[in-house]
């Protein structure tokens, strides 16, 4: 298995749990917006509003996670457990900057007027995501390896 298939998988696997975790503070009504949404956004220019789009929206979107896991892979070159979810992390941490800044750069009001809680708890479970998919990568890293 190549480092392009392992890092589309960890982001993916990572992707999974995130989806959980955010359609749970969604449907709580503790978050303003879902991952779905950013995915759906980008391809249909607006938030999804039927099943269809949502689902289109949640495939994008994982999509989208599997490739910034390919990303981490290259980073996560020839690394320990123990960084590897350091780095997952960070790294989790440096994308959702980047994308709230562009946010804010180009005036996406869906996006960059959220309450902080939204963006506390999506920052959060962005963070969980690069936690995981660092350990989901070393693992298949360290299997393939026996």
């Amino acid at each position: 298995m190549n480092r392009v298939y392992k890092g589309l998988i960890a982001g993916m696997v990572g992707a999974v749990f995130m989806h959980i975790i955010n359609l749970a503070f969604y449907y709580l009504n503790i978050v303003e917006i879902r991952f779905i949404d950013w995915g759906g956004f980008v391809f249909l220019g607006r938030v999804p509003h039927t099943l269809a789009e949502s689902i289109y929206g949640l495939i994008i979107h994982l999509f989208w996670t599997g490739l910034m896991g390919v990303f981490l892979s290259y980073l996560l070159s020839d690394v320990n457990s123990r960084f590897s979810l350091l780095i997952g992390a960070l790294y989790a941490f440096f994308i959702t900057f980047v994308f709230r800044v562009v946010l804010i750069l180009y005036k996406i009001p869906i996006f960059s007027e959220v309450s902080v809680t939204t963006n506390l708890l999506n920052t959060a479970v962005a963070f969980i995501w690069g936690l995981l998919a660092g350990e989901v990568f070393f693992r298949l890293n360290t299997r393939s390896k026996l």
